[in-house]
């Protein structure tokens, strides 16, 4: 799985400097994040939150 920040760059050296962020708190209480570039075909990163963590959702 990609890096949040090399995903950052990777994005960014496209022109990519907008996200779509979508988040979804499942039937446990989990709360889900997911990453896409605005406007632009790309990977979605998903992670989900613990505390102030962001845990990558392989």
């Amino acid at each position: 799985m990609t890096k949040l920040e090399e995903y950052l760059k990777q994005n960014f050296e496209k022109g990519s400097y907008e996200y779509w962020i979508t988040v979804i708190q499942d039937s446990e209480g989990k709360v889900h994040l997911y990453i896409h570039p605005l406007n632009l075909d790309g990977e979605t990163l998903a992670f989900v939150a613990e505390g102030n963590y962001l845990i990558p959702n392989i």
